[in-house]
């Protein structure tokens, strides 16, 4: 009880910054990593989504979801491809 009591007192009782753990917002990861699959294909001229899941370090669905938004914005206009 009385080490206890000692080990509680000796440590700071300091309170974590919960932004100095923030990772970067969702969506701009996933339009980065768009961006990226966007040049990757046009430098290579085509790739698997088994391909680019393991490229990105993502799950299957996850590179099927960004190839349906870069589909989409293609087809809107708001995305250009360039080679």
């Amino acid at each position: 009880m009385i080490a206890d009591r000692f080990d509680r007192e000796r440590q700071p009782s300091v309170t974590p910054n919960p932004r100095a753990f923030q990772l970067e917002p969702v969506r701009h990861r996933s339009e980065a990593r768009q961006r990226e699959i966007t040049e990757h294909v046009v430098a290579q001229g085509s790739s698997s989504p088994q391909e680019l899941a393991s490229m990105f370090h993502v799950s299957l669905m996850t590179i099927h979801r960004d190839l349906d938004a870069l589909k989409t914005a293609i087809l809107a206009g708001r995305v250009e491809l360039q080679r």
